[in-house]
Protein backbone atom coordinates (compact mmCIF):
# COMPACT_ATOMS: atom_id res chain seq x y z
CA UNK A 1 0.00 0.00 0.00
CA UNK A 2 1.49 3.33 -1.03
CA UNK A 3 0.95 6.46 1.02
CA UNK A 4 -1.06 9.47 -0.05
CA UNK A 5 0.76 12.65 -1.08
CA UNK A 6 0.01 14.34 2.23
CA UNK A 7 1.46 11.40 4.15
CA UNK A 8 4.59 11.47 2.00
CA UNK A 9 5.00 15.15 2.80
CA UNK A 10 4.52 14.45 6.50
CA UNK A 11 7.13 11.67 6.42
CA UNK A 12 9.66 14.21 5.12
CA UNK A 13 8.67 17.04 7.45
CA UNK A 14 10.85 18.50 10.24
CA UNK A 15 8.29 17.26 12.80
CA UNK A 16 8.61 13.66 11.61
CA UNK A 17 12.39 13.87 11.61
CA UNK A 18 12.37 15.27 15.13
CA UNK A 19 10.13 12.41 16.22
CA UNK A 20 12.44 9.85 14.65
CA UNK A 21 15.53 11.40 16.20
CA UNK A 22 14.23 12.09 19.70
CA UNK A 23 11.49 9.49 20.26
CA UNK A 24 11.08 6.66 17.77
CA UNK A 25 14.62 5.45 17.10
CA UNK A 26 15.73 5.63 20.78
CA UNK A 27 12.60 3.80 21.99
CA UNK A 28 12.54 1.17 19.24
CA UNK A 29 16.23 0.34 19.71
CA UNK A 30 16.06 0.33 23.50
CA UNK A 31 17.63 -2.95 24.59
CA UNK A 32 18.69 -3.90 21.04
CA UNK A 33 22.39 -4.74 20.64
CA UNK A 34 23.83 -3.96 17.19
CA UNK A 35 27.51 -4.97 17.33
CA UNK A 36 30.12 -4.41 14.65
CA UNK A 37 29.27 -6.35 11.52
CA UNK A 38 25.59 -6.73 12.38
CA UNK A 39 23.25 -6.83 9.37
CA UNK A 40 20.24 -4.55 9.85
CA UNK A 41 17.17 -4.22 7.61
CA UNK A 42 14.85 -1.23 7.87
CA UNK A 43 11.46 -1.85 6.24
CA UNK A 44 9.66 1.28 5.04
CA UNK A 45 12.68 3.60 5.04
CA UNK A 46 10.88 6.56 3.43
CA UNK A 47 13.29 9.41 2.75
CA UNK A 48 16.23 7.67 4.43
CA UNK A 49 16.43 9.77 7.60
CA UNK A 50 15.77 6.74 9.79
CA UNK A 51 18.53 4.80 8.02
CA UNK A 52 20.98 7.60 8.81
CA UNK A 53 19.95 7.45 12.47
CA UNK A 54 20.41 3.67 12.45
CA UNK A 55 23.90 4.10 11.04
CA UNK A 56 24.74 6.67 13.70
CA UNK A 57 23.47 4.29 16.39
CA UNK A 58 25.46 1.37 14.97
CA UNK A 59 28.29 2.84 12.87
CA UNK A 60 29.93 -0.53 12.18
CA UNK A 61 26.71 -2.30 11.17
CA UNK A 62 25.60 -3.03 7.61
CA UNK A 63 22.31 -1.21 7.03
CA UNK A 64 19.89 -2.08 4.21
CA UNK A 65 16.92 0.28 3.77
CA UNK A 66 13.85 -0.99 1.88
CA UNK A 67 10.77 0.82 0.58
CA UNK A 68 8.00 -0.05 -1.87
CA UNK A 69 7.81 3.43 -3.42
CA UNK A 70 10.56 4.35 -5.94
CA UNK A 71 9.74 8.05 -5.47
CA UNK A 72 10.52 7.84 -1.74
CA UNK A 73 13.74 5.98 -2.51
CA UNK A 74 14.82 8.82 -4.79
CA UNK A 75 14.41 11.15 -1.82
CA UNK A 76 16.39 8.67 0.29
CA UNK A 77 19.20 8.58 -2.26
CA UNK A 78 19.51 12.36 -2.05
CA UNK A 79 19.31 12.26 1.76
CA UNK A 80 22.15 9.75 1.98
CA UNK A 81 24.28 11.63 -0.51
CA UNK A 82 23.75 14.99 1.25
CA UNK A 83 22.73 14.27 4.85
CA UNK A 84 21.75 16.96 7.36
CA UNK A 85 24.69 18.56 9.15
CA UNK A 86 23.95 16.80 12.45
CA UNK A 87 24.20 13.38 10.75
CA UNK A 88 27.23 13.93 8.55
CA UNK A 89 29.95 11.40 9.12
CA UNK A 90 27.59 9.14 11.09
CA UNK A 91 28.96 5.69 10.48
CA UNK A 92 31.77 4.42 8.33
CA UNK A 93 29.77 1.85 6.36
CA UNK A 94 27.43 2.72 3.48
CA UNK A 95 23.67 2.17 3.32
CA UNK A 96 22.13 0.03 0.58
CA UNK A 97 18.75 1.16 -0.78
CA UNK A 98 16.37 -1.55 -2.00
CA UNK A 99 12.97 -1.17 -3.68
CA UNK A 100 10.83 -4.11 -2.64
CA UNK A 101 7.67 -5.53 -1.10
CA UNK A 102 7.56 -6.20 2.65
CA UNK A 103 5.33 -9.22 2.05
CA UNK A 104 7.85 -10.87 -0.30
CA UNK A 105 11.35 -9.83 0.73
CA UNK A 106 13.98 -10.58 -1.92
CA UNK A 107 16.61 -11.79 0.57
CA UNK A 108 17.75 -15.30 1.50
CA UNK A 109 16.63 -16.93 4.73
CA UNK A 110 18.50 -15.81 7.87
CA UNK A 111 20.05 -12.78 6.13
CA UNK A 112 19.78 -10.22 8.96
CA UNK A 113 20.63 -9.90 12.63
CA UNK A 114 17.95 -7.26 13.16
CA UNK A 115 14.86 -5.97 11.34
CA UNK A 116 13.39 -2.62 12.37
CA UNK A 117 10.44 -0.52 11.28
CA UNK A 118 9.02 2.76 12.44
CA UNK A 119 5.23 2.86 12.20
CA UNK A 120 4.75 1.40 8.72
CA UNK A 121 3.01 -1.95 9.31
CA UNK A 122 -0.46 -0.36 9.27
CA UNK A 123 0.26 0.68 5.67
CA UNK A 124 0.57 -2.99 4.60
CA UNK A 125 -2.73 -4.66 3.72
CA UNK A 126 -1.27 -8.17 4.16
CA UNK A 127 0.69 -7.22 7.25
CA UNK A 128 0.70 -10.77 8.67
CA UNK A 129 2.60 -11.93 5.60
CA UNK A 130 5.11 -9.15 6.23
CA UNK A 131 5.63 -10.42 9.79
CA UNK A 132 6.16 -13.94 8.45
CA UNK A 133 8.76 -12.61 6.01
CA UNK A 134 10.55 -10.81 8.84
CA UNK A 135 10.82 -14.12 10.68
CA UNK A 136 12.19 -15.81 7.55
CA UNK A 137 14.98 -13.29 6.89
CA UNK A 138 16.03 -13.04 10.55
CA UNK A 139 19.01 -15.12 11.61
CA UNK A 140 18.53 -17.33 14.69
CA UNK A 141 18.80 -15.04 17.71
CA UNK A 142 17.91 -12.04 15.52
CA UNK A 143 15.71 -9.21 16.78
CA UNK A 144 12.56 -7.67 15.29
CA UNK A 145 12.14 -4.19 16.82
CA UNK A 146 9.26 -1.95 15.83
CA UNK A 147 6.99 0.93 16.65
CA UNK A 148 3.40 0.59 15.45
CA UNK A 149 0.04 2.34 15.54
CA UNK A 150 -2.86 0.39 17.07
CA UNK A 151 -5.86 1.54 15.07
CA UNK A 152 -8.49 -1.13 15.74
CA UNK A 153 -10.11 0.92 18.52
CA UNK A 154 -10.07 4.20 16.58
CA UNK A 155 -13.31 5.54 15.02
CA UNK A 156 -13.84 4.02 11.57
CA UNK A 157 -14.14 7.42 9.90
CA UNK A 158 -10.45 7.99 10.58
CA UNK A 159 -9.59 5.26 8.09
CA UNK A 160 -12.12 6.05 5.37
CA UNK A 161 -9.72 8.51 3.77
CA UNK A 162 -6.37 7.26 5.06
CA UNK A 163 -6.99 3.61 4.21
CA UNK A 164 -4.81 2.37 7.08
CA UNK A 165 -5.06 -1.24 8.23
CA UNK A 166 -6.65 -1.38 11.69
CA UNK A 167 -5.42 -3.97 14.17
CA UNK A 168 -5.10 -4.06 17.93
CA UNK A 169 -2.39 -5.12 20.36
CA UNK A 170 -3.73 -8.68 20.70
CA UNK A 171 -3.66 -9.12 16.90
CA UNK A 172 -0.04 -8.02 16.66
CA UNK A 173 1.17 -10.00 19.66
CA UNK A 174 -0.52 -13.21 18.52
CA UNK A 175 0.78 -12.84 14.97
CA UNK A 176 4.33 -12.41 16.25
CA UNK A 177 4.12 -15.54 18.39
CA UNK A 178 2.27 -17.56 15.73
CA UNK A 179 5.15 -17.22 13.26
CA UNK A 180 7.65 -18.32 15.91
CA UNK A 181 8.95 -15.08 17.43
CA UNK A 182 9.38 -14.73 21.19
CA UNK A 183 8.00 -11.39 22.39
CA UNK A 184 10.35 -9.88 24.97
CA UNK A 185 8.83 -6.40 25.11
CA UNK A 186 5.36 -5.10 24.28
CA UNK A 187 4.95 -1.57 25.59
CA UNK A 188 1.71 0.25 24.81
CA UNK A 189 1.44 4.03 24.86
CA UNK A 190 -0.74 5.81 27.39
CA UNK A 191 -1.63 8.98 25.46
CA UNK A 192 -1.34 7.77 21.86
CA UNK A 193 -2.47 4.43 20.33
CA UNK A 194 1.12 3.28 19.78
CA UNK A 195 3.20 0.31 20.86
CA UNK A 196 6.91 -0.48 21.04
CA UNK A 197 7.82 -4.11 20.50
CA UNK A 198 10.93 -6.28 20.63
CA UNK A 199 10.68 -9.92 19.53
CA UNK A 200 13.43 -12.49 19.04
CA UNK A 201 13.81 -15.46 16.73
CA UNK A 202 14.87 -18.44 18.83
CA UNK A 203 18.31 -19.97 18.30
CA UNK A 204 17.92 -22.79 15.82
CA UNK A 205 14.60 -21.33 14.62
CA UNK A 206 13.58 -22.62 11.21
CA UNK A 207 10.55 -22.14 9.02
CA UNK A 208 7.46 -20.49 10.55
CA UNK A 209 4.95 -23.08 11.78
CA UNK A 210 2.38 -24.27 9.25
CA UNK A 211 -1.19 -24.99 10.34
CA UNK A 212 -1.95 -28.76 10.11
CA UNK A 213 -3.01 -29.67 6.59
CA UNK A 214 -2.32 -26.14 5.40
CA UNK A 215 -5.63 -24.99 6.92
CA UNK A 216 -6.23 -21.40 7.95
CA UNK A 217 -5.06 -20.26 11.35
CA UNK A 218 -7.56 -17.95 13.03
CA UNK A 219 -5.89 -14.97 14.67
CA UNK A 220 -7.11 -12.62 17.36
CA UNK A 221 -9.10 -10.39 15.04
CA UNK A 222 -10.93 -13.35 13.50
CA UNK A 223 -9.27 -12.66 10.15
CA UNK A 224 -7.71 -15.95 9.01
CA UNK A 225 -4.09 -16.10 8.04
CA UNK A 226 -3.31 -19.03 5.74
CA UNK A 227 -0.28 -20.77 4.44
CA UNK A 228 -0.73 -23.36 1.66
CA UNK A 229 0.94 -26.71 1.63
CA UNK A 230 3.86 -27.36 -0.66
CA UNK A 231 7.15 -25.55 -1.35
CA UNK A 232 7.56 -21.84 -0.73
CA UNK A 233 6.95 -19.65 -3.76
CA UNK A 234 10.07 -17.87 -5.07
CA UNK A 235 10.63 -14.48 -3.43
CA UNK A 236 9.46 -11.30 -5.07
CA UNK A 237 12.16 -9.76 -7.20
CA UNK A 238 12.92 -6.58 -5.30
CA UNK A 239 14.64 -3.70 -7.04
CA UNK A 240 17.78 -1.79 -6.16
CA UNK A 241 18.15 1.94 -6.70
CA UNK A 242 21.08 2.76 -9.00
CA UNK A 243 22.44 6.27 -9.36
CA UNK A 244 20.95 6.71 -12.82
CA UNK A 245 18.91 4.73 -15.31
CA UNK A 246 16.16 2.17 -14.72
CA UNK A 247 15.74 0.07 -11.62
CA UNK A 248 17.57 -3.24 -11.67
CA UNK A 249 16.98 -6.59 -9.91
CA UNK A 250 19.06 -7.16 -6.76
CA UNK A 251 21.97 -9.56 -6.36
CA UNK A 252 22.33 -11.92 -3.46
CA UNK A 253 23.18 -10.23 -0.19
CA UNK A 254 26.93 -10.25 0.53
CA UNK A 255 27.71 -11.83 -2.86
CA UNK A 256 31.27 -11.05 -4.07
CA UNK A 257 29.78 -9.90 -7.37
CA UNK A 258 27.09 -7.86 -5.68
CA UNK A 259 26.11 -4.71 -7.49
CA UNK A 260 24.17 -3.25 -4.58
CA UNK A 261 24.54 0.48 -4.75
CA UNK A 262 26.53 1.73 -1.79
CA UNK A 263 25.65 5.27 -0.83
CA UNK A 264 28.09 6.86 1.56
CA UNK A 265 27.05 10.02 3.38
CA UNK A 266 29.16 13.08 2.67
CA UNK A 267 31.52 13.97 5.46
CA UNK A 268 31.94 17.47 6.76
Amino acid sequence: MRMRLFEKWMMRSPVRRWMLRRVEVPRVLDGVDLPAGARVLEIGCGDGYGALLLRRRAPAAEVVALDLDPAMLRHARRMLARPPRRLRGAGARPVALVCGDATALAFPDASFDAVVLFGMLHHVTRWREAVREVYRVLAPGGVFALEEALLADRPLWLNRWWGHVPFEAADLRQTLTSVGLRVERFEEGTLLPMCYVRAVKAEGGGEPPIPPGGRSLTLASGDPGTRPEGPRAPPHKGLLMPRTGPLAPPPKLNSPKSRILRLTAATS
